[in-house]
C-alpha cells in the first residue's frame, strides 16, 4: 500500500494485548494506527512513545478530534465494550472488538443490532483459532486418518489466573472481578469453544449443552468451567479451563476416532491407530 491508500484505525484500551498483539498485527497488515484511547497516564505515555500522535482518555474525546478514522479496535475490558461501541456505530465507524463481544447476551445483541441498523461492519477478534495446536489438530481431523470422530477433549489447567499478563498501571485484577467482565469462562471460554466448533464441519450442529461454572479461590468471578457438547453427528466434546489445579494431565487435546486417537502435548501431536502404528506431527510436519 502507498501512504494514501493505508486505512486508518484507532485503538480503545491500550493494554498489553493491544500493544504486543494487535498493534504489530495491524501494522503488518498495512493499517495506520492513528489514535489511542486509554484511561491511564502510563499507557497514554507508552502509546506516544510508539509514535501514535492522537492519544486521549475517552471515546467522547476521540470523537471530538480532527482525525480521520476508518475503523476502531475495542480492546478495553469486557464490561465497557458496549458503552464504547454504540457512539462509534452511530457515526458509521467499522469495528473490530476483542472477544468476548460483551459480558451478556443482551449487550452483545445490542451491539449487533446497532451495527445492522447503521450498516457498520463488525468482527470479533479470535486469534486463537489459528494457534499451532488448533491448526495441526484441525488438519489431522480433516485429512480423515482418525475416521469418524467419537469424542474431543480441549482442556487446559493452571494454578492461578492470568492476571500477570495485564498492564500494571490499570488494574490487572479486572480479570478476576465479575462486574468488570472477569472470569476464566469469558477469558478463555470463547477461544476453547470456538476451537472445537471449527475443528471439522462433519461434527454438525450442537444439539445439547451441559455446563458447570465455579468460583473457588480467586476474586469473585469464576475460576473454573467445564462444558459438555453433543453434536448432531453423535460426537461428544469436553471443553474446560481451570485456574485451581496445581497438578494436572500434560495434554491439551485428546481426539478419539474410529480409526485411532490423537493427543496434543509438548507442542506436538501423537497419533496411534489400532494396529499400533504411531506418527508424531509438529509444526514442521511429520
Amino acid at each position: 500500500m502507498t501512504s494514501s491508500e493505508r486505512k486508518r484505525i484507532a485503538i480503545i484500551g491500550f493494554g498489553r494485548m493491544a500493544e504486543v498483539a494487535h498493534l504489530p498485527a495491524l501494522q503488518k497488515a498495512g493499517w495506520e494506527v492513528v489514535a489511542v484511547v486509554d484511561v491511564t497516564t502510563a499507557r497514554q505515555r507508552d502509546a506516544r512513545k510508539l509514535g501514535i500522535s492522537t492519544v486521549v482518555d475517552s471515546v467522547d474525546e476521540l470523537i471530538k478530534q480532527d482525525v480521520v478514522i476508518d475503523a476502531v479496535l475495542i480492546a478495553a475490558h469486557s464490561s465497557v465494550r458496549r458503552e464504547a461501541a454504540l457512539p462509534l456505530i452511530e457515526r458509521g465507524v467499522h469495528l473490530l472488538i476483542e472477544k468476548p463481544l460483551a459480558i451478556t447476551a443482551d449487550e452483545a445483541e445490542a451491539i449487533c443490532n446497532a451495527c445492522d441498523d447503521a450498516k457498520v461492519k463488525l468482527s470479533v477478534y479470535h486469534n486463537r483459532r489459528f494457534d499451532p495446536d488448533v491448526m495441526m489438530m484441525r488438519a489431522m481431523v480433516r485429512d480423515g486418518r482418525l475416521g469418524r470422530i467419537l469424542s474431543i477433549e480441549n482442556r487446559s489447567f493452571a494454578d492461578k489466573p492470568a492476571v500477570e499478563f495485564g498492564a500494571a498501571s490499570f488494574n490487572p485484577n479486572w480479570r478476576i472481578t465479575r462486574k468488570l467482565g472477569g472470569g476464566t469462562l469469558l477469558d478463555f471460554g470463547p477461544h476453547w469453544i470456538d476451537q472445537v466448533l471449527t475443528l471439522s464441519p462433519d461434527l454438525g450442529r450442537v444439539k445439547s449443552v451441559f455446563a458447570r461454572i465455579g468460583h473457588h479461590r480467586f476474586g469473585d468471578a469464576d475460576d473454573d468451567f467445564l462444558i459438555n457438547l453433543v453434536f448432531e453427528s453423535g460426537s461428544h466434546a469436553l471443553i474446560s479451563k481451570t485456574d485451581v489445579c496445581p497438578i494436572a494431565p500434560n495434554y491439551k487435546w485428546l481426539v478419539i476416532g474410529e480409526h485411532g486417537s490423537a493427543i496434543f502435548r509438548d507442542d506436538r501431536i501423537t497419533f496411534r491407530d489400532f494396529k499400533g502404528a504411531e506418527h508424531t506431527i509438529d509444526q514442521q510436519g511429520e
